[in-house]
């Protein structure tokens, strides 16, 4: 028999089966059952949960929240200069790399997936690009090279979760595999050095 849905850890189970099912197939393409069928649970209970909109949506503000105490961690970490930075770029992308299925699903949105939803990003990413803003602080956050990094940052993360690294002499490294992650570190704070000095 089914958990009470009342039962945090049951919502919590189930949207983590819907929010998988909505980085491999989009929003658009996953249906209730398909969420029902996944999780393991009768349709009534992903009814009782929200249904597929309300899933959606709880993953989407999970992910805001996560993301927002990871900015605020960052900016109150202890230290200065460059290791402080390091420090903080490691923190940063392990926090996305951990989340890759949350990366997916902002991949389908920027395709036109739940198109019907049309204040998501102004509910769940503008305030982080907010957030972000503020603890740069407005001279750099608005500056151009900023945006600029910022920017080539995000495509090789996307890339990255996408497609892993290509070495010249082996198979290609999956994402998952912990030395492409620590390659993937070292390349990005090399790219950022390189960047910074150009």
């Amino acid at each position: 028999m089914d958990k009470d849905i009342s039962d945090p850890e049951q919502i919590t189970r189930i949207s983590n089966v819907a929010a998988h099912l909505f980085a491999e197939l989009g929003y658009d393409n996953t249906t209730g059952e398909m969420i029902a069928e996944a999780a393991g649970v009768n349709r009534e209970v992903v009814t009782a949960a929200g249904g597929r909109a309300a899933l959606y949506r709880h993953a989407l503000e999970r992910f805001y929240r996560d993301e927002r105490d990871m900015l605020d961690r960052v900016s109150t970490a202890p230290g200065a200069g460059k290791s402080r930075f390091s420090a903080a770029l490691d923190h940063i992308l392990d926090f996305y790399l951990d989340r890759r299925e949350m990366i997916a699903i902002w991949q389908q949105r920027g395709l036109a997936d739940a198109s019907d939803m049309d204040d998501v990003e102004e509910r769940y990413q503008v305030p982080s690009n907010e957030r972000a803003a503020a603890i740069l602080g407005p001279e750099v956050a608005t500056g151009p090279r900023f945006q600029m990094i910022r920017n080539v940052f995000s495509w090789c993360l996307v890339s990255f979760i996408y497609r892993g690294l290509s070495p010249v002499d082996g198979p290609v490294l999956d994402p998952a595999d912990p030395r492409a992650r620590e390659l993937f570190h070292e390349y990005m704070i090399e790219l950022y050095e390189r960047l910074e000095v150009a």
